[in-house]
């Protein structure tokens, strides 16, 4: 019997922070008025749109104005499904170029990372400006994949905050 992958649930963890942490307010004492904001964008299944950034990047770049203390994270998957994309030499590059440009701050690592093999992903990780996330993968060191577990981000007022990345293996 074949096992299904359900590709929204390997980014559960990082998703189910992005939820809680989207849908309240961070309390914190700060000189202005009492209490600052923590916004979180998270784009899940990005599967190379390229074509649908620049439209992501205005509506962010719009909230950060609003926001200062925002993060902008994906869950994973951001490869494979745009011929650009695919067929670009090194592969998967230009989704991470624009990522590069509109400041994501992380990304968990999905299973399409790997449609690059493992290689192309080591090339890729460290051609991104934002850490790849994932608690439970463990690429030998001969690929040169750059994987961290986990990242904390302190915010400009102060606020600290942890992001946990985990691929759903099976």
């Amino acid at each position: 019997m074949r096992k299904t992958f359900n590709h929204t649930l390997y980014g559960a963890l990082l998703l189910l922070l992005v939820g809680s942490l989207s849908a309240c307010r961070v309390k914190q004492q700060s000189q202005t008025s009492g209490v600052s904001t923590l916004a979180v964008v998270a784009l899940n299944d990005i599967h190379a749109n390229i074509d649908q950034l620049p439209r992501i990047a205005f509506m962010v770049d719009s909230m950060r104005a609003i926001y200062p203390n925002l993060l902008l994270l994906a869950a994973g998957d951001l490869q494979t499904g745009n011929p650009i994309n695919d067929n670009f030499q090194p592969k998967g590059l230009p989704i991470i170029e624009l990522m590069n440009e509109m400041r994501f701050d992380a990304s968990a690592l999905g299973n399409h990372e790997f449609d690059l093999g493992q290689h192309g992903l080591g090339d890729i990780s460290h051609r991104a400006k934002f850490p790849f996330l994932s608690a439970n993968v463990f690429p030998s060191p001969s690929y040169g994949i750059a994987l961290k577990p986990y990242k904390i981000f302190t915010m400009s007022d102060g606020t600290r905050v942890s992001v946990v990345g985990l691929l759903q293996l099976g």
